[in-house]
Order: structure tokens, then C-alpha cells, then sequence
């Protein structure tokens, strides 16, 4: 499973909860940190664009060409 899209369905999954939670307030932010923000976001991304995670054994490994990792229970 490829450790980027591990990440970025997390934090799909945490702002759902945080939608879905009714919580009501307010989180004041500038344009300065939105866009800090998203340089980071795209820069771990890109990073971290060329690792898998390997169930076994356990380990992250680098795969540059992990389009094609099929997934299957059976080893």
C-alpha cells in the first residue's frame, strides 16, 4: 500500500470525523499559514511519493514504480 495515500486517506478520515462531530467553533487562520500549509502538504507528498508499506514482513520500502502492487490475502 503506498505510504502516501495511507496519509492523505487519514486525513481525509480525521476531517470527516471532525465534520461530522458538530463541533461549533471557529478556527481563525491567515492566508500566510493556508499557503505555508500547503507547500508542506505538497512537499511531504512529493517526498514520500515512492514508498510502500510491505505487510510481510512488516517494513516501508522504496518502490519508484508501485503503480502496478497487486493485492491479494493469499502469499
Amino acid at each position: 500500500m503506498c505510504v502516501e495515500s495511507t496519509v492523505g486517506v487519514t486525513g481525509v478520515v480525521a476531517s470527516l470525523v471532525i465534520l461530522g462531530s458538530s463541533v461549533d467553533s471557529k478556527l481563525v487562520v491567515s492566508h500566510l499559514f493556508w499557503s505555508i500549509l500547503a507547500v508542506v502538504v505538497l512537499a511531504i507528498g512529493f517526498v514520500i511519493k515512492d514508498f510502500v508499506f510491505e505487510w510481510r514482513p512488516l517494513r516501508i520500502r522504496r518502490d519508484k514504480n508501485h503503480v502496478n502492487i497487486v493485492f491479494s490475502w493469499k502469499n
